[in-house]
Formats: C-alpha cells, sequence, structure tokens
C-alpha cells in the first residue's frame, strides 16, 4: 500500500517535536537547578541527545534543504529510522494567477507583433515564422495553466446548497438567504404587533410565543449563515496595539479583542503546482 504523503509528512514533524521536546525538558531541568550559569551551560553543551526511535545516543538529524525533508537517526549505531518526502510546491492562486495573466499578455503581444511583421515583411519570413512557432507552444501552456487556476479560483467561490447539495455560487446563496432572513424579520415583527395588538390574553401569547420561535429557530440561523456564507473564517481574536503616551511619549503595549473575518483561508487559495511525494517511511515507535 502506498504511502500518503499527508499522513507521512505529519509524522516527519511530530518526531521532530518530539525529539526537541526532549531536549527542551532535559534543558529546562537544568535551568531550574541552583546552580552557577556557567555550570548550567556546561551541563547543557554536555546533554546527551537521544534518537527518539532507538534512544541511542547522539540523537536524530532533521534536515530540510531544496524541497526535500529528511530525518535519520545519528546514534554511533543507527537505526533503520529513515523518513524522506519531496515537498510539494504551492503557490498563492491569486498571485499566480496575476502573474501568468501578465506572461499571456506579453506572449501574446509578441505573436501580434511576429504576425505583422510577416504580413509586411519587416523581416526574413523564416526568421519569423521560426519565432512564431518557438512562441506557440509557450502560449497555449501558459493559457492552461490560467484556465486551470481560474477554475481553481472559481470553484472556491462556491458552496454546496444545504437543501439540494447543488454546487452554486456563494454570491447566490447569500441573496437568498438574506432574502429569507428580511421575511422572517417581517413575520417576527408581525407577530409582536398582534401579540401588542391582541386584546385577548391566550392569544396574546401564542402570538408572543411565535415570535420568539421565529427569532431563535429562524432569524438567529439565517444571520449565522450569512456570515459563514461570507466569510470562511470569523472570529475573536486578541492582538497587542502599542500605545503611545501623549504627555510622556512613552510607549506601552494593550492587548484588544478584534474581530477577524476572512472571505477565503489560505488553504483555499493554496495551489499545489508539483505535487509531494514520499521516498522513505521506516521507524519502530507509534508517536
Amino acid at each position: 500500500m502506498e504511502d500518503n504523503y499527508q499522513d507521512v509528512l505529519s509524522k516527519y514533524y511530530k518526531f521532530k517535536a518530539k525529539y526537541e521536546e526532549q531536549y527542551n525538558v532535559a534543558k529546562n531541568k537544568i535551568k531550574k537547578k541552583n546552580l552557577s550559569k556557567e555550570a548550567k551551560s556546561e551541563m547543557i553543551r554536555n546533554l546527551k541527545r537521544k534518537c527518539v526511535n532507538c534512544e541511542g545516543e547522539g540523537g536524530m538529524l532533521f534536515t530540510n534543504e531544496g524541497r526535500i525533508l529528511k530525518g535519520i537517526c545519528n546514534a554511533k549505531k543507527p537505526c533503520k529510522f529513515n523518513i524522506e518526502l519531496n515537498v510539494e510546491r504551492c503557490v498563492d492562486i491569486k498571485l499566480d494567477l496575476e502573474k501568468e495573466r501578465d506572461n499571456l499578455e506579453e506572449i501574446m503581444s509578441d505573436i501580434i507583433i511576429r504576425k505583422l511583421h510577416l504580413l509586411f515583411e519587416l523581416e526574413d519570413e523564416e526568421v519569423t515564422i521560426d519565432e512564431f512557432n518557438k512562441l506557440k507552444p509557450e502560449y497555449f501552456e501558459i493559457k492552461a495553466m490560467v484556465d486551470d487556476a481560474e477554475e481553481y479560483m472559481d470553484n472556491a467561490k462556491k458552496m454546496r446548497d444545504p437543501e439540494t447539495n447543488d454546487l452554486v455560487y456563494r454570491s447566490e446563496m447569500y441573496k437568498k438567504i438574506n432574502l429569507q432572513l428580511k421575511n422572517n424579520i417581517t413575520e417576527f415583527k408581525d407577530n409582536l404587533k398582534k401579540s401588542y395588538l391582541s386584546e385577548v390574553q391566550n392569544q396574546k401569547k401564542a402570538f408572543l410565543k411565535d415570535a420568539m420561535d421565529i427569532y431563535v429557530t429562524k432569524i438567529l440561523n439565517d444571520q449565522k449563515f450569512l456570515r459563514d456564507i461570507k466569510y470562511k473564517y470569523c472570529d475573536v481574536e486578541k492582538t497587542q496595539v502599542e500605545i503611545v503616551d501623549k504627555q510622556t511619549g512613552q510607549t506601552s503595549t494593550k492587548n484588544f479583542n478584534v474581530m477577524v473575518q476572512k472571505e477565503f483561508l489560505q488553504k483555499d487559495i493554496n495551489y499545489t503546482r508539483e505535487n509531494g511525494g514520499v521516498v522513505s517511511n521506516i521507524y519502530d515507535v507509534s508517536i
């Protein structure tokens, strides 16, 4: 069975994190000892690091070079621990699309110029045709990349209709639910009005109950759904802000709660240009 790239990638970082955690725990124990700074530094330098997989002294080596992640045992008698991956290459689809569109326009301009040269015999026909034939494959290659990127971005703007399960544009769904919300608010207000005007006590209570039911089961749900449609991420985050006292000129830092709303998550606009692959996935211990 072929190893799953994401699973092995996760395993690589878990082993790396466990290896660093063991070292940090040992280092922190030394720092808490009632010793001089020099003595503590000496003890930390002399720490014997161990392989997480075999516990052999010598530790482990984790490298990230040329889009290749590799983890091996570094003990005197190395165990078989060996994780190696070719890292996938992801690009920001919005930035990449803008760049490729510019490239496409530039090549298209060159093609038009070559055609004009041929039409008005501005340069040798053989040279013009040769240059034109060189540009064509490049144009179609970039055009295919632009088409793929545009389709990817277009799909990021879509969602499943919860009623039909059809793929629809988020903007269309937003309009639909917004209209539904307005109708529910109107119904809510009508019931409040009827409750206020009714002279029969039981009817007043019934209309008021209907109004509250509409508010809880429909209006609140519609409002939440609208937020979910418009923003893939919506939450309150703490952020530090530097404040300068106008009188003293001193700077202080304060924490503020800020509402953060994002139309797209980074994973939605990351486009895999080159797939990752597993070269080796060998270890003994569970982690």
